[in-house]
């Protein structure tokens, strides 16, 4: 082994460290203080990270917020394969509530909101955040329409937005509470007309 790849193996996880310090410091202020409040230099002065790092491996204080959540959403909301597609349904969106329901669910409508004025910030936020989400609910349906207990003259897409859409729109506009037993009642409603009948 030469000197020089002795250098870069070391120097690793120096980054990756520098990389956790500020994902977790993005993420306590935006906790604490809320995207809008948080900046790019009270992250790089609490991480101990220089400020020219932070934009050399983010453009904006919203996409290292991004990763941030990202990082604790990822631990929470569950993507469940129990046997039946309609129990996972049911755990998923369950999961997808619980966590919505806290100070999460403020920080992803800040997410929407950022995301009205920023075209770079809405592409990232619907393809990291987003689209990978859908992508493990996809999977979900996919396994339900193989097995047949879903219906395959369906629209993936429609099916899920009839899941999902709902819990979007009332985190959004406030117009009821999130709960537990919404999840259930979503699923129940909403399989009466995605299960496959004899």
């Amino acid at each position: 082994m030469t000197l020089k790849t002795k250098v870069r193996q070391r120097g690793r996880p120096r980054s990756e460290a520098g990389r956790q310090a500020i994902l977790s410091t993005a993420g306590k202020l935006l906790y604490e203080v809320g995207l809008q409040q948080m900046s790019m230099e009270e992250i790089a002065k609490q991480s101990g990270v220089g400020k020219a790092t932070l934009y050399r491996w983010w453009p904006s204080k919203t996409m290292i917020a991004l990763d941030a959540y990202l990082e604790e959403m990822r631990g929470k909301v569950i993507v469940p394969d129990t046997g039946s597609a309609k129990e996972d349904f049911r755990q998923q969106i369950r999961s997808v509530i619980k966590f919505y329901a806290g100070k999460e669910g403020e920080i992803f409508s800040s997410f929407i909101a950022a995301a009205q004025g920023d075209l770079d910030f809405a592409v990232s936020f619907r393809d990291k955040f987003l689209n990978q989400r859908r992508e493990g609910v996809r999977m979900i349906w996919d396994r339900g329409v193989k097995t047949g207990e879903f219906r395959d003259d369906v629209t993936p897409e429609v099916a899920l937005d009839m899941m999902y859409a709902l819990i979007v729109y009332r985190l959004l506009t406030g117009r009821a509470q999130l709960s537990l037993s919404l999840a259930d009642e979503i699923v129940d409603v909403a399989m009466k007309g995605l299960i496959r009948r004899a």
